[in-house]
C-alpha cells in the first residue's frame, strides 16, 4: 500500500509572526502554498522578538495543518523573549525601542561586542532551538529539515540537528551570509571572519540543496561550491506575491489632493537617500510652485533624523512613518504618484532584489530606482517596464522624470486606475511549487 499521507518539513526561521519583519512573508507564503504541493511545514521558530515590528494578523495565513514550536530563546544585546504581547501600535513600537536602547553589551569595545555576538545577534537561541527541534522531529516524523536567513544562525541549528538526526536539510538564503551587501558593517575581525566562512563552508557542504532568493546570489553561492556536483545543488527561488493579499484593499476613490513620492521599508548600511534628496532639492528648486503639493513619504524603519540632516531646505516635504499593516501598506501605493526605491550603488548590492520590489510591480505605479544600473531590481525594473533606473549622478533624468509624472498628476481630473499587476514567475503559488520540487529532490 502506497503512502500519500503529505510528508512534512521543519522550517528553522526566525521570521514568523507575529514577527513582521520583511523576511517573514517570505516564510509565511510557503507555510501557505506548500500544503498544495504535498508538504506540510513544522516551524521551529523564537517565542518574542521584541525589537521587530509586529503584526499578529499573519498567522491569519497559517493553515491549520503546520505545527509551530516556540523557543523561549534570546538576542545578544537586544533583551530576552518572554510572553508578552504588545500589540503593532505606538505601544509596540515603544517597547520596540526600549528593548533596541537596552544593551547589556554596550559599554564593552565594538570588536568584544561583535565577538559575543557570533554569528549573529540570535546565537543565543541555538542551544534551545536544537534542543526543541529535536522534540519537533521526534514528534512529527520530519523528512527534511528547511532553514532560512538571515539570521544565519537558523543554518547552524538546522546543521546540528541534521547530524544528530541524520535528516537531510536545504538551506535558504534570503539574503548572503559572508557576502551580504552589509556584512562589512559586522565588526568581526579577520579571525573571527575565518571562522564564519568556516561555518558557511560547513552548511554549503552538507545541504542537499541550497536555495537563494536571486540569480545572482545563486551565481556567487555557486563560486564557493567546490565541485560540478555542488554547484548543481543551488536553485534560486525568488519572492514574489499572493494575489490573496491585495483583497479588500483600499484604493484611491478620488484624485489625490498631493502629489506623493512613498519609500517602503527600511534604510540601512548602503542604502542611504542623499542621491534622492539631491534630485529632489534640484527640482523643486527649479520648480518652486511644487513644494507646496509634494509630499515624500518614508514607511517603516527610517529615523527623521537622518534624512533632515541630509534635506534641511526639505523638512515640510519629508514624512517618516513606523511600520504599518502589510494590507495598509498595500493601498498606500495606489495612492503614490511614484514609488521610490533605493540600494544605492554598492557592489555587493547587485544581487538584491527587496521585496517590497514585487508589491511596487504589482500596483504599476512608475518607480524611480537609486540601484545598480547592472544589478538584479534593475533588470527587473526595465524588463517590465516599471520605471526609471538611475546611474550615480543622474540628476537631470530623474528631474525629468518627477516633471513628467508632476505634470501628469496635475493634468489628471479623476484617480489614476488602479491596476493589479502579478506576473505568474512570481506568483507565491508557483514559487512555493519550485520550493516542493527543491525538498522532494533533498529526501531522495
Amino acid at each position: 500500500m502506497i503512502d500519500r499521507s503529505p510528508r512534512k518539513v521543519l522550517l528553522v526561521t526566525t521570521a514568523f509572526p507575529p514577527n513582521a519583519a520583511v523576511g517573514t512573508f517570505r516564510v509565511v507564503k510557503f507555510c501557505k502554498f506548500l500544503p498544495r504541493f504535498g508538504w506540510n511545514p513544522v516551524v521551529l521558530t523564537l517565542e518574542n522578538q521584541p525589537l521587530y515590528p509586529r503584526d499578529p494578523s499573519l498567522m491569519r495565513q497559517v493553515p491549520d495543518c503546520v505545527r509551530v514550536y516556540r523557543v523561549g530563546g534570546a538576542r545578544r544585546g537586544g533583551g530576552a523573549s518572554s510572553s508578552s504581547n504588545p500589540d503593532a501600535s505606538s505601544n509596540g513600537s515603544a517597547l520596540r525601542s526600549l528593548a533596541a536602547s537596552w544593551d547589556p553589551l554596550r559599554r564593552l569595545t565594538p570588536k568584544l561586542r561583535s565577538t559575543l555576538r557570533f554569528p549573529d545577534h540570535h546565537n543565543a537561541w541555538i542551544p534551545s532551538a536544537v534542543r526543541v527541534g529535536l522534540q519537533a522531529i521526534a514528534d512529527e516524523r520530519v523528512d527534511v529539515i528547511l532553514s532560512t536567513s538571515p539570521p544565519v544562525s537558523c543554518h547552524v541549528v538546522a546543521d546540528v540537528l541534521a547530524s544528530l538526526c541524520g535528516v537531510p536539510y536545504v538551506t535558504d538564503f534570503r539574503d548572503l551570509w559572508t557576502q551580504n551587501e552589509a556584512y562589512e558593517l559586522s565588526g568581526f575581525p579577520v579571525w573571527l571572519q575565518r571562522c564564519d566562512r568556516r561555518l558557511e563552508t560547513r552548511a554549503l557542504r552538507n545541504s542537499r540543496a541550497i536555495v537563494t532568493a536571486s540569480p545572482t546570489f545563486s551565481r556567487q553561492i555557486r563560486e564557493l561550491c567546490p565541485g560540478d556536483a555542488e554547484k548543481s545543488r543551488v536553485v534560486t527561488i525568488t519572492n514574489g506575491l499572493d494575489p490573496d493579499d491585495f483583497a479588500g484593499v483600499e484604493v484611491p476613490q478620488r484624485k489625490s489632493d498631493t502629489f506623493r513620492i512613498v519609500h517602503l521599508g527600511s534604510l540601512y548600511g548602503h542604502r542611504d537617500p542623499a542621491g534622492f534628496l539631491e534630485v529632489l532639492r534640484q527640482w523643486v528648486e527649479r520648480r518652486p510652485e511644487t513644494k507646496q503639493d509634494v509630499e515624500v513619504s518614508f514607511v517603516g524603519d527610517t529615523r527623521e533624523a537622518d534624512l533632515k540632516s541630509v534635506g534641511r531646505e526639505l523638512r515640510d516635504v519629508l514624512r517618516v512613518e513606523p511600520h504599518i499593516p502589510h494590507a495598509e501598506v498595500l493601498g498606500r501605493l495606489w495612492g503614490a504618484q511614484v514609488l521610490l526605491l533605493i540600494l544605492g550603488n554598492n557592489a555587493a548590492s547587485r544581487g538584491v532584489i527587496p521585496a517590497k520590489l514585487f508589491d511596487y510591480l504589482a500596483s504599476s505605479r512608475p518607480i524611480l530606482a537609486f540601484v545598480p544600473p547592472d544589478g538584479e531590481a534593475a533588470r527587473i525594473v526595465r524588463r517590465y517596464d516599471a520605471g526609471l533606473v538611475l546611474t550615480p549622478g543622474q540628476c537631470e533624468g530623474a528631474i525629468r522624470f518627477l516633471d513628467a509624472r508632476f505634470d501628469e498628476w496635475r493634468a489628471r481630473r479623476h484617480a489614476e486606475p488602479a491596476r493589479l499587476r502579478i506576473p505568474e514567475e512570481f506568483h507565491r503559488a508557483t514559487l512555493a511549487g519550485a520550493m516542493a520540487e527543491v525538498l522532494e529532490g533533498a529526501r531522495r
